[in-house]
């Protein structure tokens, strides 16, 4: 149930929150899902200056999402009742020149952005995303930017990604709480199966409140120490064991199986790049199939771009990483 404070009972609000364990409880309308006390504490601790708040459930009794301004700044983030696991300056409907031309030499250009952010709370690195639309399909672009001394002086740096689309995406870590909270149990009982610690979990949410979950696990006990590194599909079926054994390596495309290999033509992504290397591995989840392409932008500042690809066997695309490296 969505839960809009307007302007005129934030400070209210903001009141019952010192004094009442119901705050949010009181303003509920009849018949609605609870949001819990502990919810906006959490929002009002990290943003004691937000006002025009909207709370949603995004898994229920465990996640939720919240849009609110501050210092005439809009913000979206996620939260539970611990802490504000990711954050979002929303700066505006459209993505600066600067930014946009900086697609203007990669392999997928020609898209349109939108919904323009800044991740709060980074301190030296700054990490701005977009909403890109290529050819009817959505992805995510993450832009990190710095500076750099030396041969590079004066240019700007920026570490591009591009994946599948989601809205919002948080980070937990192991011994936080939402471990087990948050990460379904069907995945945390594999990782013990594999008898793996569960180092990292990030989770990727859709705008249907779906969640699909990057895996970071190890044994620690083990030299060298072995890595499990999973991905999990928004029904929590294992879509991509990264470091499964291979059980075949490839050199060119045309060792793989032809339903495997049609995409690369027809897809944006890999038709523009050159083919590295790829192969097929012994595993349980849905990709066993991954390959690897590049292509040097320009060699005067080594701008490069790559992506990584894994197919299931009919040729589907279960996961892939777009990244360059520019100097600009």
């Amino acid at each position: 149930m969505k839960i809009k404070l307007h302007r005129h009972i934030f400070y209210f609000f903001t009141f019952l929150i010192l004094v009442s364990c119901n705050n949010v409880k009181d303003l509920q309308p009849a018949g609605g899902e609870d949001v819990p006390d502990g919810v906006a504490q959490v929002l009002t601790n990290a943003y004691p200056r937000a006002k025009d708040i909207t709370l949603k459930t995004v898994l229920k009794d465990k996640l939720w999402e919240a849009r609110f301004s501050s210092d005439s700044t809009l913000f979206y983030v996620a939260l539970n009742t611990n802490r504000v696991l990711r954050a979002y300056k929303l700066l505006s409907p459209t993505v600066p020149d600067s930014l946009q031309n900086t697609f203007s030499t990669l392999s997928i250009k020609g898209g349109t952005f939108s919904d323009f952010r800044q991740e709060d709370f980074a301190v030296n690195t700054r990490y701005y995303t977009a909403k890109y639309i290529l050819n009817g399909t959505p992805y995510v672009v993450k832009w990190e930017t710095n500076s750099q001394e030396g041969t590079y002086a004066g240019k700007h740096i920026y570490e591009v990604t591009v994946k599948p689309y989601f809205k919002f995406e948080y980070d937990i870590v192991r011994d936080e709480p939402e471990i087990q909270t948050i990460v379904p149990p069907a995945i945390n009982n594999y990782i013990a199966t594999l008898n793996l610690y569960l180092d990292q979990a990030t989770g990727y949410v859709s705008d249907a409140n779906k969640v699909s979950y990057y895996i970071i696990a190890s044994d620690p006990f083990s030299m060298p120490n072995r890595p499990g590194n999973l991905l999990y599909d928004e029904s929590n079926n294992l879509a991509v064991e990264y470091f499964a054994p291979n059980n075949q390596e490839f050199s060119s495309l045309s060792s793989f199986p032809t339903q495997v290999t049609k995409f690369v033509d027809n897809y944006e992504f890999a038709s523009k790049m050159h083919f590295s290397s790829g192969f097929e591995k012994k595993t349980e989840a849905a990709a066993p199939f991954g390959m690897f392409f590049n292509r040097e932008i320009t060699q005067q500042f080594s701008n490069t771009e790559a992506f990584q690809v894994w197919l299931d066997r009919n040729g589907n695309i279960v996961d892939f990483l777009y990244t360059a490296s520019l100097f600009v």
